[in-house]
């Protein structure tokens, strides 16, 4: 049974520690996508591409810093490169972007301790100093007074006054900025092989030339209060892992030739998101009462406190 019930427990603490998050984003992502058609040298035959980028990432992060994520973006990096001739596609071509597709996304980030840029402005002290103010204030004009119970109603109108200040006086929670390094792996089914269609006697190739399986590494910058993120600005940097390899073979003056074709994508896109967290919320616990009840020393302003 206490093989059950440790592992149990010991698996609620570390959950009541942590937090779940959904950030969507919208941003920008460029990429490169390299062909090398046989012995030809590596080229782009898109170019730098741009397009916009959508993407929904969900993390489970402890409070230490740690924590794993997935996602799931749109990407366009793979390339449609068809041509005719085996020998000669690097200078006879024609080349188009395949349609939007789904990458899915995992890894693991670190999310470091809030740098304070703007620190909070502490109104309660404001509100106190004015508190104290005006009760001094009003004990002078205690003393010259005869009447104390038109001294005590002018110190509850002093604190009356502080409080109301204290209530009207803006909150501000300052301005922080926790920096959050991830590296992971992506995944996007872009189809392999190459294509062979025949027309009008002619043959014609087109080979799916991408990744299909990317390093993504990166860092996101979160802004918000101590407690609470507002927005988050990443940056992300995609690899393509291996060189999508295929071949095609042809006849050649009646004699068959095979070219060999390899291909990768590299890119990077810019994101800005607003999570959506949930976290246990802390317990709160009431104070019991404090009532002020006037003492009998017959000094004027002087109250005992009464706990219920």
């Amino acid at each position: 049974m206490k093989r059950v019930i440790l592992p149990l427990f010991a698996l609620v603490s570390y959950a009541s520690n942590a937090q779940f998050s959904i950030v969507p984003r919208v941003g920008m992502e460029t990429f490169r996508t390299t062909i090398t058609p046989g012995d030809f040298s590596s080229f782009s035959p898109m170019g730098q591409q741009f397009t916009p980028s959508l993407s929904v990432r969900m993390a489970y992060k402890l409070k230490s810093g740690p924590g794993a994520y997935i996602g799931v973006a749109t990407t366009k990096q793979a390339v449609d490169f068809s041509f005719a001739d085996p020998l000669h596609a690097a200078t006879a071509y024609t080349a188009a972007a395949k349609n939007l597709q789904l990458r899915l996304e995992g890894g693991y980030q670190f999310t470091s301790k809030a740098i304070a840029l703007r620190k909070p402005v502490n109104t309660k002290s404001f509100a106190s100093k004015y508190a104290g103010r005006t009760t001094s204030e009003t004990a002078r004009r205690c003393t010259r007074s005869s009447s104390i119970s038109r001294c005590g109603g002018m110190r509850n109108s002093a604190n009356t006054a502080a409080a109301s200040l204290s209530k009207i006086t803006p909150k501000d929670e300052g301005l922080f900025l926790r920096i959050q390094p991830s590296v992971g792996l992506a995944y996007a089914p872009i189809g392999g092989g190459i294509e062979t269609t025949t027309k009008n006697g002619s043959t014609n190739y087109t080979y799916r030339a991408g990744s299909t399986t990317a390093l993504v590494a990166g860092t996101a910058f979160e802004f918000g209060t101590k407690t609470q993120t507002k927005f988050i600005v990443s940056v992300n940097y995609l690899q393509g892992l291996g060189n999508n390899t295929q071949t095609v073979t042809s006849n050649e003056m009646l004699k068959p030739t095979t070219t060999t074709f390899s291909s990768k994508t590299s890119g990077f896109n810019v994101s800005l998101g607003i999570p959506i967290v949930f976290k246990k919320k802390p317990a709160v616990i009431a104070a019991p009462p404090i009532i002020n009840r006037s003492s009998h020393h017959g000094r004027c302003g002087q109250y005992r406190s009464y706990q219920l």
